[in-house]
């Protein structure tokens, strides 16, 4: 059991639990807690089920997603739309579990239901020519396809995976008969070189490149830069800059190890084992034509330092984070997170 800021795949703030056998042949992992905004409540749960070649996994979850300053009444007053959506998924595949190099593939077909958080919606709801990007409001169905390759490797004296790539594309139709349609291509990668392998320095890149199209323009159908709803690329955005129907992103980070003390504190299941330094530089666009279209850069710059703990067996990284936005207001902000992002 680990205090988690990403209770879903959309965030959120709780504890999350995993359960497996020796073999990792059965995985159960779940979580609970509250949204980032309205503090709404949010879960998840799946279990894999890979004894096989082919593997089986089944999802569910309801999350809390806010899209920052949307709407707008006639006086210019801006206002947040946060959502709840409620769904469940299945997945028949290969490789969507494990720990070692491995090529992943698996088909996924899935239902859920969106709706505005009540809270949100009282303040917004009464207002007189409320205007903006569409939400969707209603139930969405979709079939999806994930291919990629993983090949991370975590070593006894690593804070987090690294000598490894991860690259994922998939691709999503919704309607079937649902209230959304549209189609959406995402592709996304990273790759960790160990530089220092003995000292622990890692340099990271990566970048990811998305396209959608819809008959109807809905504010949840386009990529957002900023924002809880953002794709956290670039860092240090926290309200929405952008958003479109395409997207084209990269990173570039270097992570070293600044004390490495090893220490447990007494007879507790605590271990500190070191503090972490990463300095991060990145970047994203959103455009309405194509992939690195008409849209402008949003790039920012900064720092984060992390605790490596170890509590009995599970390994987490909390820290605090410095962003300087190099584009739009040019903002510098503050965050604390529990784990690297990359």
């Amino acid at each position: 059991l680990t205090p988690t800021t990403r209770v879903t795949e959309r965030g959120g703030w709780g504890v999350a639990a995993v359960a497996a056998d020796p073999l990792h042949t059965h995985q159960l992992v779940a979580a609970v807690g509250v949204g980032n905004v309205e503090r709404s409540g949010v879960g998840f749960a799946s279990y894999t089920c890979s004894p096989w070649v082919v593997q089986g996994q089944g999802l569910g979850w309801r999350d809390e997603r806010s899209y920052p300053d949307r709407l707008w009444d006639r006086s210019g007053r801006t206002y947040d739309y946060t959502e709840n959506t409620t769904g469940g998924e299945l997945r028949v595949g290969q490789g969507m579990v494990g720990i070692t190099r491995r090529f992943f593939a698996f088909a996924a077909a899935g239902a859920s239901n969106s709706r505005p958080v009540s809270s949100s919606e009282a303040r917004w709801s009464n207002q007189p020519a409320i205007s903006g990007d569409t939400p969707f409001i209603g139930q969405e169905r979709y079939l999806e396809a994930v291919v990629g390759f993983a090949s991370g490797t975590t070593f006894p004296t690593s804070y987090t995976r690294e000598d490894g790539s991860r690259i994922a594309l998939s691709y999503r139709h919704s309607g079937l008969g649902g209230d959304f349609e549209g189609d959406r291509l995402m592709g996304t990668g990273s790759y960790v070189l160990s530089v220092w392998p003995s000292a622990g320095h890692q340099l990271v890149v990566g970048g990811a490149l998305g396209w959608s199209a819809q008959p109807t323009s809905y504010l949840q159908g386009r990529f957002q830069i900023g924002g809880s709803s953002g794709l956290d690329l670039p860092r240090g955005y926290g309200s929405t800059v952008a958003a479109g129907d395409d997207l084209v992103g990269w990173t570039t980070a270097y992570r070293l190890p600044v004390w490495r003390p090893w220490a447990g504190l007494g007879t507790t299941p605590f271990n500190v084992r070191q503090v972490v330094l990463e300095t991060f530089l990145e970047g994203a666009k959103a455009s309405s034509d194509h992939p690195g279209g008409n849209g402008a850069w949003y790039r920012s710059a900064g720092a984060e330092l992390r605790l490596n703990l170890e509590i009995w067996a599970f390994r987490s990284n909390p820290g605090l984070g410095w962003a300087r936005q190099l584009d739009g207001a040019e903002d510098s902000t503050v965050y604390f997170t529990l784990e690297f992002t990359r």
